[in-house]
């Protein structure tokens, strides 16, 4: 049991069989082979990491695939996977009430994610027509088994593939007949080229900012959220029109993350984005809220754990049962990190009972 073991599987040395010709066909795929001394220190780093966590290690640079042709036939796929609340310690951070609750987020990244690992080299780029139907709640009741069926609708030259997705279960009515259960519904589009990184212009961070403990707004009813979701350190300026707040990423561990990692997209940190609004809302109305759709996700690079960034929620409409913003995450410079175009949320003054702090 004492015994450390290394298994190392090597790629591609800049020595031995690489001959010119080979390095030329790696280059032209994209894969960079390994210099000597780069190769001789990764080896020493991982022969002395005693201690490390790591169960695996990879290091290179990445390898990407080309576009399919448009030509290429559409494909429908059905995915199963069973989800438990013992497999999910951080559901227990996502409490409504006394039921852990699937965060919108981490449904999201699981649609998102399951597209792109269909193509391998492609990249998540965003959701539209986001639907909740019937939220996954952890109360007994919940299905065995869920289930995701992804139309492929098209494929272009510009890199681009784009589903339709609808995630669901199996239930028994009280005939204990059959019947499905839409939890979500969205579009989604993956890409095989690299994305280009917006501005977002609107922010400024002055001296007359206002600075409001964003720790506090868990705990005083206006935020339900345990510690994996904890990302809101400051609320920076609030108004009719505008909602800007300093965010933190939280570090949530492999453990607690459970079948929930964080690919492509965060569902841990993109959470603060709808909970922006919510912090709107409780602002000026004092009620609860919900999301429920959101009409378009774009991600444009993530945000490492740990990393600090700003998050500005621009509201567009608001009536006394819904409210509706344009979100947006990024760094002091404006770069976008990630956006939601149309973040429509409930307000409901009966969900303040349930969202009472348990701090």
């Amino acid at each position: 049991p004492s015994c450390r073991v290394i298994a190392i599987n090597w790629g591609p040395w800049d020595s031995g069989m690489v001959t010119p010709q080979l390095k030329k066909a790696f280059a032209e795929r994209n894969i960079e082979v390994i210099p000597l001394e780069v190769g001789a220190e990764m080896l020493v780093n991982e022969i002395e990491a005693v201690g490390q966590a790591s169960t695996q290690v990879l290091i290179g640079s990445p390898i990407y695939s080309w576009a399919e042709k448009s030509t290429t036939p559409l494909r429908n796929y059905r995915i199963r996977r069973q989800l438990t609340l013992e497999a999910n310690p951080f559901l227990h951070d996502h409490t409504i009430g006394d039921r852990p609750v699937l965060p919108l987020t981490c449904a999201a990244s699981w649609i998102g994610t399951t597209c792109e690992q269909l193509y391998p080299g492609y990249k998540f780029f965003s959701l539209e027509n986001f639907k909740v139907l019937k939220g996954i709640v952890f109360d007994g009741s919940q299905a065995d088994e869920y289930i995701l069926d992804i139309k492929e609708i098209d494929k272009n030259e510009l890199g681009e593939i784009i589903f339709e997705v609808i995630l669901w279960s199996e239930i028994k009515n009280r005939k204990t007949k059959l019947f499905q259960r839409i939890h979500y519904s969205s579009q989604v589009k993956i890409k095989s080229q690299n994305i280009d990184i917006p501005i977002y212009e609107n922010f400024i961070l002055t001296p007359e900012n206002q600075y409001v403990n964003g720790l506090d707004l868990y705990k005083n009813g206006t935020l339900f959220h345990g510690t994996c979701f904890q990302g809101i350190t400051r609320i920076l300026k609030v108004n009719r029109e505008q909602l800007s707040l300093q965010c933190v990423v939280p570090i949530v561990s492999e453990k607690d993350r459970g079948q929930f990692g964080i690919k492509s997209l965060n569902p841990y940190s993109a959470d603060a984005l709808l909970q922006s609004v919510v912090v709107w809302v409780r602002n000026f109305e004092n009620s609860a809220s919900l999301p429920l759709e959101i009409q378009k996700y774009e991600q444009f690079k993530l945000i490492n754990p740990g990393e600090e960034y700003y998050i500005s929620a621009d509201i567009k409409k608001q009536t006394k049962t819904n409210a509706i913003a344009d979100v947006t995450a990024h760094n002091i410079k404006g770069e976008i990190y990630c956006r939601i175009i149309d973040a429509n949320v409930t307000i409901s003054p009966q969900l303040n009972r349930l969202f009472i702090s348990k701090n």
